[in-house]
Protein backbone atom coordinates (compact mmCIF):
# COMPACT_ATOMS: atom_id res chain seq x y z
CA UNK A 1 0.00 0.00 0.00
CA UNK A 2 1.33 3.47 -0.84
CA UNK A 3 2.62 5.30 2.25
CA UNK A 4 0.37 8.26 1.38
CA UNK A 5 -2.78 6.13 1.46
CA UNK A 6 -5.37 6.93 4.12
CA UNK A 7 -6.16 4.96 7.24
CA UNK A 8 -9.55 4.15 5.70
CA UNK A 9 -7.88 2.65 2.63
CA UNK A 10 -5.63 0.57 4.89
CA UNK A 11 -8.57 -0.67 6.95
CA UNK A 12 -10.41 -1.62 3.76
CA UNK A 13 -7.38 -3.59 2.55
CA UNK A 14 -6.94 -5.32 5.93
CA UNK A 15 -10.60 -6.34 5.94
CA UNK A 16 -10.43 -7.46 2.32
CA UNK A 17 -7.24 -9.51 2.58
CA UNK A 18 -7.43 -10.70 6.18
CA UNK A 19 -3.78 -9.72 6.74
CA UNK A 20 -2.92 -7.82 9.93
CA UNK A 21 0.42 -6.55 8.57
CA UNK A 22 0.82 -4.62 5.33
CA UNK A 23 4.10 -3.44 3.76
CA UNK A 24 3.96 0.20 2.63
CA UNK A 25 6.02 1.71 -0.16
CA UNK A 26 7.10 5.03 -1.64
CA UNK A 27 6.50 5.55 -5.38
CA UNK A 28 7.65 2.06 -6.44
CA UNK A 29 6.24 -1.16 -5.04
CA UNK A 30 9.77 -2.54 -4.55
CA UNK A 31 10.76 0.51 -2.46
CA UNK A 32 9.37 -0.63 0.90
CA UNK A 33 9.53 2.13 3.52
CA UNK A 34 7.61 0.67 6.44
CA UNK A 35 5.34 -1.96 7.92
CA UNK A 36 1.79 -1.17 9.00
CA UNK A 37 0.16 -3.31 11.71
CA UNK A 38 -3.61 -3.14 12.11
CA UNK A 39 -3.15 -2.78 15.89
CA UNK A 40 -1.56 0.66 15.49
CA UNK A 41 -4.39 2.21 13.49
CA UNK A 42 -7.20 1.20 15.84
CA UNK A 43 -9.21 4.36 16.51
CA UNK A 44 -7.14 6.47 14.12
CA UNK A 45 -8.70 9.23 12.02
CA UNK A 46 -9.80 7.53 8.75
CA UNK A 47 -8.58 10.51 6.70
CA UNK A 48 -5.02 10.48 8.06
CA UNK A 49 -2.18 9.05 6.00
CA UNK A 50 -0.74 5.73 7.15
CA UNK A 51 2.90 6.84 6.99
CA UNK A 52 2.88 8.17 10.58
CA UNK A 53 1.66 4.81 11.93
CA UNK A 54 4.16 2.62 10.10
CA UNK A 55 6.98 0.77 11.84
CA UNK A 56 10.50 0.45 10.37
CA UNK A 57 10.68 -2.48 7.93
CA UNK A 58 12.77 -5.58 8.72
CA UNK A 59 14.85 -6.37 5.63
CA UNK A 60 16.53 -9.73 5.01
CA UNK A 61 18.56 -10.95 2.02
CA UNK A 62 17.06 -13.67 -0.16
CA UNK A 63 19.97 -15.89 0.90
CA UNK A 64 18.92 -15.83 4.58
CA UNK A 65 18.40 -19.29 6.08
CA UNK A 66 14.94 -19.99 7.49
CA UNK A 67 16.17 -21.11 10.92
CA UNK A 68 18.26 -17.94 11.30
CA UNK A 69 15.33 -15.77 10.24
CA UNK A 70 13.02 -17.50 12.72
CA UNK A 71 15.50 -16.88 15.54
CA UNK A 72 15.70 -13.20 14.64
CA UNK A 73 11.92 -12.88 14.50
CA UNK A 74 11.59 -14.54 17.91
CA UNK A 75 14.06 -11.99 19.30
CA UNK A 76 11.66 -9.22 18.38
CA UNK A 77 12.79 -8.15 14.93
CA UNK A 78 9.21 -8.26 13.68
CA UNK A 79 6.47 -10.59 12.53
CA UNK A 80 7.07 -9.92 8.84
CA UNK A 81 10.34 -9.67 6.95
CA UNK A 82 10.81 -7.97 3.59
CA UNK A 83 13.04 -10.09 1.36
CA UNK A 84 15.43 -8.11 -0.85
CA UNK A 85 17.65 -9.12 -3.75
CA UNK A 86 21.32 -8.27 -4.25
CA UNK A 87 20.35 -4.84 -5.60
CA UNK A 88 18.27 -3.93 -2.55
CA UNK A 89 14.92 -4.21 -4.27
CA UNK A 90 12.05 -5.91 -2.44
CA UNK A 91 11.13 -9.23 -4.04
CA UNK A 92 8.72 -10.61 -1.46
CA UNK A 93 7.66 -10.87 2.16
CA UNK A 94 7.63 -13.69 4.70
CA UNK A 95 5.83 -13.85 8.05
CA UNK A 96 6.53 -15.84 11.18
CA UNK A 97 3.24 -17.63 10.52
CA UNK A 98 4.57 -18.71 7.10
CA UNK A 99 7.66 -20.19 8.75
CA UNK A 100 5.67 -21.85 11.52
CA UNK A 101 3.44 -23.54 8.96
CA UNK A 102 6.56 -24.97 7.33
CA UNK A 103 8.28 -25.96 10.58
CA UNK A 104 5.29 -26.93 12.69
CA UNK A 105 3.31 -28.16 9.70
CA UNK A 106 -0.07 -27.47 8.19
CA UNK A 107 -2.59 -28.82 10.65
CA UNK A 108 -5.65 -30.44 9.15
CA UNK A 109 -7.90 -32.77 11.10
CA UNK A 110 -11.55 -33.23 11.99
CA UNK A 111 -11.80 -29.62 13.11
CA UNK A 112 -11.17 -28.37 9.57
CA UNK A 113 -14.16 -30.11 8.05
CA UNK A 114 -16.55 -27.20 8.40
CA UNK A 115 -16.81 -27.45 12.17
CA UNK A 116 -15.60 -25.31 15.03
CA UNK A 117 -11.93 -25.10 15.81
CA UNK A 118 -12.61 -26.10 19.42
CA UNK A 119 -14.70 -28.61 21.35
CA UNK A 120 -15.97 -28.32 24.91
CA UNK A 121 -15.10 -31.24 27.19
CA UNK A 122 -16.33 -29.69 30.43
CA UNK A 123 -16.89 -26.22 31.85
CA UNK A 124 -13.16 -25.86 32.41
CA UNK A 125 -11.65 -27.97 29.60
CA UNK A 126 -11.59 -27.61 25.84
CA UNK A 127 -9.88 -29.34 22.91
CA UNK A 128 -8.42 -26.83 20.47
CA UNK A 129 -7.10 -26.90 16.93
CA UNK A 130 -3.75 -25.06 17.00
CA UNK A 131 -4.73 -23.17 13.83
CA UNK A 132 -7.42 -21.30 15.75
CA UNK A 133 -6.77 -17.56 15.91
CA UNK A 134 -6.10 -15.99 19.32
CA UNK A 135 -8.88 -13.48 18.68
CA UNK A 136 -11.35 -16.34 18.11
CA UNK A 137 -10.32 -18.11 21.33
CA UNK A 138 -10.83 -14.89 23.29
CA UNK A 139 -14.17 -14.13 21.63
CA UNK A 140 -15.54 -17.67 22.02
CA UNK A 141 -14.08 -18.69 25.38
CA UNK A 142 -13.29 -15.37 27.04
CA UNK A 143 -9.86 -16.48 28.24
CA UNK A 144 -7.96 -13.22 27.72
CA UNK A 145 -4.91 -14.34 25.77
CA UNK A 146 -2.71 -11.40 24.68
CA UNK A 147 -3.53 -9.98 21.26
CA UNK A 148 -1.31 -7.64 19.27
CA UNK A 149 1.61 -8.07 21.67
CA UNK A 150 3.61 -10.75 19.89
CA UNK A 151 4.43 -11.87 16.39
CA UNK A 152 1.70 -14.49 16.21
CA UNK A 153 -1.97 -14.70 15.35
CA UNK A 154 -2.80 -18.36 16.00
CA UNK A 155 -2.62 -20.67 19.00
CA UNK A 156 0.27 -22.58 17.43
CA UNK A 157 2.23 -19.35 17.10
CA UNK A 158 1.47 -18.37 20.70
CA UNK A 159 2.55 -21.77 22.06
CA UNK A 160 5.67 -21.76 19.91
CA UNK A 161 6.67 -18.34 21.22
CA UNK A 162 5.96 -19.31 24.85
CA UNK A 163 7.89 -22.58 24.71
CA UNK A 164 10.73 -21.43 22.47
CA UNK A 165 10.65 -24.75 20.61
CA UNK A 166 8.27 -27.14 18.89
CA UNK A 167 6.15 -28.60 21.73
CA UNK A 168 5.91 -32.38 22.06
CA UNK A 169 3.07 -34.64 23.22
CA UNK A 170 2.57 -34.22 26.94
CA UNK A 171 4.23 -30.80 27.15
CA UNK A 172 2.35 -28.30 29.32
CA UNK A 173 2.54 -24.58 28.73
CA UNK A 174 1.01 -22.21 31.28
CA UNK A 175 -0.21 -18.65 30.92
CA UNK A 176 -1.83 -17.08 33.99
CA UNK A 177 -4.57 -19.54 35.03
CA UNK A 178 -4.56 -21.31 31.66
CA UNK A 179 -2.78 -24.59 30.97
CA UNK A 180 -2.22 -25.83 27.43
CA UNK A 181 -1.32 -29.50 27.12
CA UNK A 182 -0.18 -30.97 23.82
CA UNK A 183 -2.49 -33.95 23.24
CA UNK A 184 -1.49 -34.97 19.73
CA UNK A 185 1.58 -34.12 17.69
CA UNK A 186 4.06 -35.45 15.19
CA UNK A 187 7.75 -34.66 14.88
CA UNK A 188 6.93 -31.52 12.92
CA UNK A 189 3.34 -30.63 13.80
CA UNK A 190 1.07 -29.86 16.74
CA UNK A 191 -2.30 -31.44 16.02
CA UNK A 192 -4.42 -31.03 19.15
CA UNK A 193 -4.22 -29.01 22.36
CA UNK A 194 -6.15 -29.42 25.59
CA UNK A 195 -6.94 -26.15 27.37
CA UNK A 196 -7.60 -26.36 31.10
CA UNK A 197 -8.81 -23.30 32.99
CA UNK A 198 -7.27 -23.55 36.46
CA UNK A 199 -8.36 -21.89 39.68
CA UNK A 200 -6.80 -18.46 40.19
Amino acid sequence: LDENATVKEAVDMINETGHSRIPIYNERIDNITGMLHSFFILGADPSETIKKYAQPPFFVPDSKKVDELMDEMKMGKGGMAIVVDEYGGAIGAVTLEDILEEVVGEIEDEYDKGTKLWRKISDKEFLLNPKIEIETINDDLGVGLPEGEGDYETLSGFLFMKSGSIPKVGDKIKYNNLQFKIERATVRSIEEVRLSILKK
